[in-house]
């Protein structure tokens, strides 16, 4: 692996307009080529029927999401732990090859067979989950009224009476204050124990309208009386039916949309695949220079692909190209990162992410985050027990899971350097699931001598040697930072940057060493 991101050149080619879609199309399957924007210069336009064809297709992928969104939860796929474990394959459905007009017509007609019946499906399935919940609302309500036994509809606020329904913790006061203003008065019990209440409903004479509202306001929670006919649990059997073939309903409808995921779903998927792809080809397209006749295309390109890619060029063109190539110490632009991975290297790259890819003239850290981050994590953690557990349990799933499962596989590796160290760790500080030998077994770890030295070192009886081996792998740590840093200055010519911040953090250390060594630690 390259200390720095792999070695990139610039790339300006000239191409026949009657080349143009033949090259998008073989470029963008092999992925060979990062275009970039050209300025727009004397006789180079851009092509200004872009834009609106681009917009079609974003209308038309907005659709197709929206179609996938509602069809997705009623498609048989594994999930969870399962899909983990053991991811489906991919579906794969063979397109014929189509014009940018051909596509969005099929799409279109694809649209016409489905669209409609999804979308009223949906809509009426959100439809009847509101009533659902709505009537599920009116039950509650009604539930603490069932006692009551007549007509809601005869309840009605009238010239002479209003009506008022609760619940309430004060039911003897409130009983006496209802008496009071000449009202009538019933209730229910609520509850047991300290959390008993009651359901009270009271008639009272409009005249006593204003003490009414005063008194439910001070000692009841309100229930609202529902303006509907019948009894209240003649009402609430008749909810409960109404629920029951609303829910029939939606499963019948959902059944429906399960149908069309388990049979159309792929091919919906494909479509809006094609269109992505062709959305791609023309934005990367608003890019290029434009003249009468011919396309100018540039982008960046691996040194190693250059050839590569001027080979397929000469096949796809009949060699009617022209091009010129320059080097990124020649070019103002940022060129783009491409870091290349191995086997082991490749699964702390979303590790470095984290931090931020360097830029092209800066070091490639991959490599040394693949050597510290286990370093460090076993450090830290420095248990043998943890460590065989971590290990073997990463070593098991990388054998077992690691062929079905990519994303497995890379953590497995991980998981197995964190193993390692973290065990060599732990042994060396005596640590196998904390105290568990020497406390239950009366034991230590087994000791060896490695140059005079046995190891393992009890960490809790000395744990000094531990701050020094932390305070050596910090200095170890920064210290290969610091140099890579020097190379990396000399080699892009940043001398100011060198002597400024390098060098000066290499001096404090000397010096600040020097006067801890000389008043705290008495080294000489």
């Amino acid at each position: 692996m390259s200390l720095f991101p792999e070695k990139i050149n610039k790339v300006s080619v000239l191409i026949h307009s009657s080349d143009l879609e033949r090259v998008i199309d073989t470029i963008s399957e092999r992925g060979i080529i990062h275009i970039t924007d050209i300025d727009s210069k004397e006789n180079i336009s851009k092509d200004p029927e872009i834009d609106s064809v681009i917009s079609k297709i974003i209308s038309y992928e907005n659709r197709l999401k929206k179609i996938v969104s509602i069809l997705k939860p009623y498609r048989k796929r594994p999930s969870g732990i399962r899909a983990i474990i053991s991811p489906p394959e991919i579906e794969k459905i063979r397109v014929k090859k189509k014009s940018i007009d051909e596509l969005l017509d099929e799409t279109e007609k694809n649209l016409a067979n489905f669209e409609q019946k999804i979308l009223e499906i949906d809509s009426k399935l959100k439809s009847l989950d509101e009533s659902i919940k709505a009537k599920d609302s009116l039950i509650s309500k009604l539930s603490n009224l069932q006692f009551l036994d007549f007509d809601l509809s005869y309840v009605k606020e009238s010239e002479h009476i209003i009506l008022r329904a609760g619940i309430s913790k004060d039911l003897d006061l409130l009983r006496k204050k209802v008496e009071e203003l000449g009202g009538i008065f019933d209730y229910r019990s609520l509850g047991r124990g300290k959390d008993r209440r009651w359901v009270v409903v009271a008639v009272f004479h409009q005249t006593k309208r204003e003490e009414a509202d005063k008194l439910w306001q001070r000692y009841v929670e309100e229930i609202e009386i529902p303006d509907i006919p019948g009894k209240p649990s003649e009402i609430i059997k008749r909810l409960k039916r109404e629920i029951k073939g609303a829910e029939k309903e939606i499963a019948e409808l959902k059944n429906e949309l399960r149908k069309i995921a388990n049979k159309d779903m792929i091919k919906i998927l494909a479509n809006l695949e094609e269109l992505t792809i062709e959305k791609v080809k023309l934005e990367a397209k608003k890019n290029f220079g434009k003249t009468e006749r011919v396309y100018l295309i540039e982008g960046w390109v691996l040194k190693e692909r250059v050839k590569e890619f001027l080979n397929l060029l000469e096949r796809i063109t009949d060699k009617r190209f022209a091009y010129t190539i320059s080097n990124p110490s020649g070019n103002p632009e940022e060129p783009p990162t491409y870091i290349k991975t191995g086997k082991i290297t490749k699964p702390f790259k979303p590790l470095l992410t984290l931090f931020g890819l360097p830029k092209y003239r800066e070091i490639n850290p991959l490599i040394f985050i693949t050597l510290w981050f286990p370093l460090m994590f076993g450090f830290m953690l420095g248990d043998a027990g943890y460590g065989l557990v971590i290990l073997f349990g990463s070593l098991i799933a990388f054998l077992k899971l690691g062929k079905r499962s990519r994303m497995i596989r890379e953590w497995s590796i991980i998981g197995i350097f964190l193993g390692i160290w973290t065990t060599i760790f732990g042994y060396m500080s005596n640590s196998f699931f904390g105290d568990l030998l020497p406390r239950f077994f009366g034991t230590d770890l087994p000791r060896i001598n490695i140059f005079g030295v046995k190891i393992p070192i009890d960490g809790l009886r000395n744990p000094l040697i531990f701050l020094e081996i932390a305070l050596i792998l910090g200095l170890i740590h920064l210290n290969i930072g610091l140099i890579l840093g020097i190379y990396q200055d000399l080699k892009n010519n940043k001398i100011k940057d060198l002597i400024c911040g390098k060098f000066s953090f290499i001096l404090l250390q000397i010096f600040g060493g020097a006067l801890i060594g000389e008043y705290l630690l008495k080294i000489w």
